[in-house]
């Protein structure tokens, strides 16, 4: 195998070609012949080429993916530990690697230079852009604060963590500490809404039809006023608040209107981006559900109490700086079991790690 320095032969001139055979290799196996092939060729490629081999995470897809681990584990597997780790490290400070790559890095590096990476999680681990290297960094932080730590080392590693068992453990901590955690704020949890509804959904109707606060989903009007044929909407709808103090961000509308069987409302906010760029929404909820960023439609799943949880739905968009708005379409059936009398929804900002993008606070009144 030759050295991180060493130059590409005659025998990858195909380099390129092999990496695009793997990385648009489809979900259902299209070209996988060919990416067979490739991936041979790559799995002997030059340690030169490990760059870009991980950077071609970001084009791949789930299967191309797997080909690419493939590949880097073999080259991997020709270095002596001394070569590997700072080609590792190398890979793992560059700026936004793809999570994938990044997991896939730091568990070659812990798995072959041990001690290196126990320094690399020490030094740079809590900015990591892989939430499995940041949550590996923020288990050995805090085991090193021991049992009496000072609220800051804590406020530290709460702004680094962003699994929900280590947020909580940390906020736990800090309030025995005195210092009590807003856990909507920490993880971003959006908890303010507008609600219009209900709109009839009996039979399912409700879903394909355009309902009237759809016809234009990039504006919203508070002041609208909307027909309803829902039997229980007295002819026509408006906006109102919907807000929660639930811990984790629930807005439970069964628990805080009605449980309109047959229905959908519209929930509908602005958010305030601070930057442009990528971010992923993370909905969880029982209901069926169409959301909508700045009047395009980006997700929708017609399927209704399959249970929910915190992050359920994970949903890549791009938003613009400054004001957006967020408008949810949410349905509700008529089965009538005692586990699909849910009608909630959870939804917050995170960037693609699941850090949270929390809007600016408003200004205290003097």
């Amino acid at each position: 195998m030759a050295g991180l320095a060493a130059g590409v032969g005659p025998a990858f001139a195909g380099f390129e070609e092999d990496l695009a055979a793997v990385v648009t290799v489809g979900p259902k196996g299209e070209g996988s012949v060919e990416a067979a092939e490739a991936l041979r060729r790559l799995s002997d490629a030059p340690a030169d080429r490990l760059p870009a081999l991980f950077a071609a995470f970001a084009d791949a897809g789930p299967v191309g993916r797997n080909l690419l681990a493939g590949a880097v584990q073999a080259i991997a597997d020709d270095l002596p530990p001394a070569e590997l780790a700072p080609a590792l490290i190398a890979l793992l400070t560059v700026e936004n690697p793809h999570p994938e790559a990044a997991a896939l890095a730091f568990g070659l590096l812990r798995e072959r230079a041990p001690e290196a990476a126990d320094r690399y999680l020490a030094d740079r681990g809590l900015g990591s852009a892989a939430p499995p290297v940041r949550r590996a960094a923020v288990a050995a932080a805090l085991a090193k604060l021991g049992e009496n730590p000072e609220p800051a080392g804590l406020r530290n590693l709460l702004d680094a963590a962003l699994d929900r068992d280590q947020v909580e453990t940390l906020a736990k901590r800090l309030a025995d500490a005195g210092e009590p955690v807003d856990l909507k704020r920490q993880f971003g949890f959006l908890t303010n809404w507008q609600l219009v509804g209900p709109f009839d959904h009996r039979d399912g109707v409700g879903w394909d039809r355009t309902l009237p606060p759809e016809e234009t989903p990039g504006r919203f009007d508070p002041d609208a006023t909307f027909p309803s044929k829902h039997p229980e909407a007295g002819g026509t709808v408006t906006w109102q608040p919907l807000t929660t103090d639930e811990d984790f961000g629930r807005l439970d509308i069964a628990g805080d209107l009605t449980n309109w069987k047959g229905s959908a409302v519209m929930l509908a906010r602005e958010y305030q981006a601070p930057v442009a760029g990528p971010v992923t929404f993370r909905l969880g909820t029982p209901n069926a559900f169409k959301l909508y960023l700045n009047g395009e439609l980006v997700f929708a799943r017609a399927e209704y109490h399959r249970g929910t949880k915190m992050d359920q739905y994970v949903i890549p968009a791009e938003v613009r700086a400054g004001r957006n708005l967020l408008m949810v379409k949410l349905l509700q059936n008529e089965q009538d079991q005692s586990w699909a009398q849910s009608y909630q929804m959870q939804f917050r900002v995170t960037d693609p790690t699941g850090a949270a993008l929390r809007e600016p606070q408003p200004a205290a009144a003097e």
